[in-house]
């Protein structure tokens, strides 16, 4: 390999470079006219409303996966099923522990006996007819008697809720889709183990409806708020959808000097797709004033603050 003659020319082009990658880019925005209206335009993509990377919320190895990538899943469908040998093992034991109530029905046969020997007892008793010891010697063996009986059926309480237990940690080991979607990616094969550190199995995206996300100067911000009417033109496929702005930053990034300001685009059909370019058209009704010098409504409007929460109008002197 031929090395360079000038080292630190090529170490400070080196670095020229990283920092230029390193730079936010400038957000590409332009001014169009409709009609009579001034319509700002800035570019941006779509993304999914939701993007989840589904993990099993147990460790073990992967039984079944279910679906494949592309495939349309419904919420609550099943995605993926664990080794579950030993929890249904568990949930047999435990079935079979509930069902068990011999114990039960021998305590209670002990207390009847017990109550209608105490009460033979105390009937001779009034008559003179026992000793006072074998009635309190009875009294007692009734208590013994109706205490084991309790005992029992808080036992079998416990079995219940053992039983109930075992019911959970089998359910746990079937992955289920939390929402309905498109599989984008899936990370485990059946046979494959899943670790503490990497629990994911499948990428979910729910795209019932998508997010256009979009850059906007931080100058230009002002005159948004919750609510703004607004035009995304989809570069794929040339849709023009009609939305209104749903969410707004709360921050400046301090590198571009931009605000992400995000639109809400129904799918119900399923056409359009996460990760397309797309333009965002602000259709400009305020007066040039109100877009110079912002108000401090629009402001605090972008925030959703309730109406008892906004501040007072400032008034000109």
């Amino acid at each position: 390999m031929k090395r360079s003659k000038h080292p630190m020319k090529s170490l400070r082009a080196w670095v020229v470079m990283s920092c230029l990658w390193s730079m936010p880019l400038a957000p590409m925005v332009r001014a169009e006219t409709v009609g009579d209206l001034t319509v700002m335009v800035y570019d941006g993509f779509t993304q999914p409303y939701q993007q989840i990377h589904l993990a099993a919320v147990e460790i073990g190895r992967v039984d079944e996966i279910m679906v494949k990538v592309g495939d349309r899943v419904e919420q609550g469908q099943l995605i993926a099923r664990l080794d579950e040998g030993l929890q249904i093992a568990a949930l047999k034991v435990a079935q079979i522990q509930t069902q068990a109530t011999g114990e039960l029905h021998a305590a209670q046969s002990e207390a009847e006996l017990n109550d209608s020997r105490l009460t033979k007892l105390r009937e001779l008793s009034e008559n003179g007819m026992t000793r006072p010891d074998e009635l309190v010697r009875a009294e007692a063996d009734a208590r013994i008697a109706r205490a084991r009986v309790a005992s029992i059926e808080e036992q079998i309480a416990v079995r219940q809720a053992e039983l109930e237990r075992a019911k959970v940690q089998l359910q746990r080991r079937s992955v289920l889709a939390p929402a309905s979607g498109v599989i984008a990616e899936v990370f485990m094969q059946p046979g494959e183990y899943i670790s503490p550190g990497e629990p994911a199995i499948v990428e979910l995206l729910v795209v019932h409806k998508l997010l256009g996300v979009f850059v906007v100067p931080a100058e230009d911000s002002y005159a948004l708020s919750v609510g703004t009417r607004a035009r995304v033109r989809l570069r794929s496929g040339g849709q023009m959808i009609e939305s209104k702005i749903t969410s707004i930053t709360p921050k400046i990034d301090g590198g571009s000097g931009t605000v992400e300001v995000r639109v809400e685009l129904p799918n119900e059909n399923g056409l359009l797709l996460p990760g397309d370019g797309c333009t965002l058209q602000i259709l400009n009704d305020l007066p040039e004033s109100s877009v110079n010098a912002p108000a401090i409504a629009p402001r605090v409007g972008r925030f959703n603050l309730p109406n008892n929460l906004h501040p007072p109008q400032a008034t000109s002197r």
